[in-house]
C-alpha cells in the first residue's frame, strides 16, 4: 500500500508532467501560428536561376535550329510573313522570361547536345526533336484520338474557316489540328515545362499579385498566345 506521502508525491510529479505537457502543447500550437502569419517562401528560386541577357541570346542561338527547320520547309511566299511574326514573338517571348525573371530555358538540350557542337549536328539533332514531337502528337494518333485531344482548341479556327473562307468543315478541322499541334511544339521550344508551370502558377498566384501586377504578365501571355496561333497556321501547312 502507498504511504500518503508517496502519493503527494506521484500526484505532484504528475502535475508538473502535465504542465510540462499542456506547455509543450502551446509551444507547439505557437510555432504553427507564428509558420503561418511567416510570409510564403518562393521556392521557384531554389529551381530557376534569375534571368540574364547572356541566357536568352544563347536560348535564341539553339532554338534558332528549330525555326530554321521550319522556315525551310514552307513556301517561299509565306517567309517574309512568317519572320515577321517569328520576330515579334521572340520580343515577347523575352519580356515573358524578364518578367518572371527566370533564366531562359532551351527545349531538348540534352539531344541537342551543346554550343561546341557543329551547326551540321544541332540541325540534326533539332529535326529529330521536331518529326519526333509531330509524330508522337499527330501521325500515331488517329483521327478521333486527335480530335479529342485538341477539341477546345480547333473549334474556333475551324469555325472561321468554314464560315469566312468557305473550307470545306472536314479540311478545317485537319488544318485546325495541324495548327494545334504546331502551336504546342511551339510552346515546348519557347517555353519548357516547367517555365511554362511558374509562368501558370504566377498568373493565377496571390502572393505574385501582391508584390506584382498580374495583368501585365497576362497581357504578355495573351500576346504571346496570338502570335503563336498566326505563327502556327502559317507553319501547319508543313504538315
Amino acid at each position: 500500500m502507498f504511504q500518503v506521502t508517496n502519493q503527494f508525491d506521484l500526484a505532484e510529479q504528475s502535475l508538473k508532467g502535465l504542465n510540462k505537457l499542456k506547455a509543450s502543447r502551446q509551444s507547439s500550437i505557437n510555432e504553427s501560428i507564428e509558420r503561418a502569419t511567416l510570409p510564403k517562401v518562393n521556392y521557384a528560386k531554389f529551381v530557376f536561376e534569375e534571368y540574364d541577357d547572356d541566357s536568352f541570346e544563347t536560348k535564341i542561338k539553339m532554338d534558332s535550329a528549330y525555326y530554321n527547320i521550319l522556315l525551310d520547309r514552307l513556301d517561299e511566299s509565306n517567309v517574309g510573313d512568317i519572320q515577321l511574326i517569328l520576330g515579334q514573338m521572340m520580343k515577347t517571348v523575352k519580356s515573358i522570361y524578364e518578367t518572371v525573371n527566370i533564366k531562359p530555358k532551351i527545349y531538348g538540350l540534352q539531344r541537342l547536345k551543346n554550343l561546341n557542337e557543329s551547326t551540321d549536328a544541332i540541325a540534326k539533332s533539332a529535326s529529330r526533336i521536331i518529326s519526333d514531337f509531330i509524330n508522337r502528337s499527330y501521325y500515331r494518333l488517329t483521327q478521333e484520338e486527335r480530335e479529342n485531344k485538341y477539341i477546345g482548341r480547333i473549334k474556333h479556327i475551324s469555325k472561321d474557316l468554314i464560315i469566312s473562307e468557305n473550307v470545306d468543315p472536314k479540311d478545317a478541322v485537319s488544318f485546325s489540328l495541324k495548327a494545334a499541334v504546331i502551336e504546342d511544339l511551339l510552346e515546348h521550344i519557347n517555353f519548357p515545362m516547367t517555365v511554362k508551370n511558374e509562368i501558370e502558377s504566377n498568373l493565377t498566384s496571390s502572393d505574385y499579385a501582391q508584390m506584382f501586377d498580374p495583368q501585365i504578365l497576362n497581357d504578355m501571355w495573351d500576346t504571346y498566345q496570338e502570335q503563336a496561333i498566326n505563327f502556327s497556321k502559317i507553319v501547319a501547312t508543313i504538315i
